[in-house]
């Protein structure tokens, strides 16, 4: 199924900029990917669509939780991994784990030198020391989302969404306060370890974006 995801994002910015809600906004343009790696096999050449909110007086509310959205998100891209966890304890709004590559990290030919497995909400990797490819790039390359489905539509296509697929999806990075449990998304395009993977409240999925 195919969304309007530019038209949710100009509507959402006119909505923001309406009711004062966005006192001020960081506009980060997709760019070109890691200019020191070979993109020539790339089936996505943009890296994820940002637009930080600096200050939101709305939030959203899920299963007895508060999300606070810190930006509006859109990436598309392989998918590289993707695992269901139990939904209990801190992650019980996000069960699943979606692992997303672009740039050179959505080159089927760079891929399979690499090998990337989920476990304990992180995504880990490992290539072989003969592979072209530098830690520097996979990590600017690729991401470990938490995902939050902000409607049953997305929750129903969640099953559909395959390793080696390209999937699009489109909403908010947020923080969320579940009772006295504060999780922080990460905003940072490069950052490496706990609290390094993306909280992404997801309004609309696209499982056939190109």
């Amino acid at each position: 199924m195919k969304f309007p995801y530019k038209e949710i994002l100009l509507i959402a910015g006119m909505i923001f900029s309406a009711f004062g809600v966005v006192k001020a906004v960081e506009h980060f343009e997709p760019r070109d990917i890691d200019l020191m790696a070979d993109t020539t096999g790339a089936l996505v050449y943009q890296e994820p669509f940002q637009k930080k909110i600096e200050t939101a007086l709305f939030t959203f509310e899920a299963e007895g939780a508060t999300l606070f959205p810190e930006a509006l998100f859109d990436v598309t891209g392989v998918v590289l991994g993707k695992k269901r966890y139990l939904p209990w304890g801190e992650y019980h709004l996000a069960p699943w784990d979606i692992g997303i590559g672009w740039g050179a990290m959505s080159d089927p030919d760079k891929l399979s030198q690499v090998t990337f497995w989920q476990r304990n909400r992180f995504m880990h990797y490992r290539h072989g020391a003969d592979a072209s490819l530098s830690k520097h790039t996979i990590i600017q390359n690729t991401t470990n989302i938490h995902i939050i489905p902000a409607n049953d539509l997305v929750k129903s296509e969640m099953p559909d969404v395959k390793e080696g697929n390209l999937v699009r999806m489109t909403g908010f990075l947020v923080n969320v306060v579940d009772g006295d449990t504060v999780m922080k998304t990460s905003l940072d395009r490069t950052d490496t370890g706990a609290g390094a993977c993306e909280i992404l409240y997801v309004q609309a999925i696209d499982l056939d974006p190109i």
